[in-house]
């Protein structure tokens, strides 16, 4: 007779992902959004790395932010302004890894297990819009030329 199963209550592991996250659709982060700190070099910092900063801040993203990470989206935004003043492969390469480990890209997202819970105006809209594509005139359809 073979053995009978575990009970599912004394396993080790559970499998679960301690980094899943529903992210709010509009920020609402912790606290308020960080000063701007003083470029390393004494400039001014370049237009695009402060729309960089205020951006990463009004994301959803924020939300999981706690007051470490402020250190390193601190290094991501000299990078960033160094990268605006004189493009290169190393920055861009740099900025690619840092911005991994905040989720500011979809794919980084999603590898961090972050969704972005969606309003019911946004699904509502997407799914007018996905309902007028599926929608075509005879006549008007560019590719009824393939059938002749």
């Amino acid at each position: 007779m073979p053995p009978l199963p575990k009970n599912p209550a004394t396993r080790q592991r559970a499998n679960k992902q301690p980094t899943r996250a529903v992210l709010p659709v509009e920020a609402r982060p912790i606290r308020t959004t960080p000063k701007l700190p003083a470029h390393p070099e004494k400039k001014a910092w370049h237009p695009l790395a402060k729309q960089f900063w205020a951006d990463v801040w009004a994301s959803p993203m924020a939300s999981q932010y706690v007051e470490a990470d402020i250190h390193g989206l601190i290094r991501m935004l000299v990078l960033t302004d160094a990268f605006f003043r004189e493009p290169r492969v190393s920055v861009s390469a740099e900025l690619r890894l840092l911005s991994q480990l905040y989720g500011l890209s979809p794919i980084d997202r999603r590898r961090l297990e972050w969704t972005v819970a969606k309003s019911e105006d946004a699904v509502e809209q997407i799914e007018r819009k996905r309902a007028k594509v599926g929608r075509v005139v005879k006549g008007n359809d560019p590719r009824e030329v393939l059938n002749q």
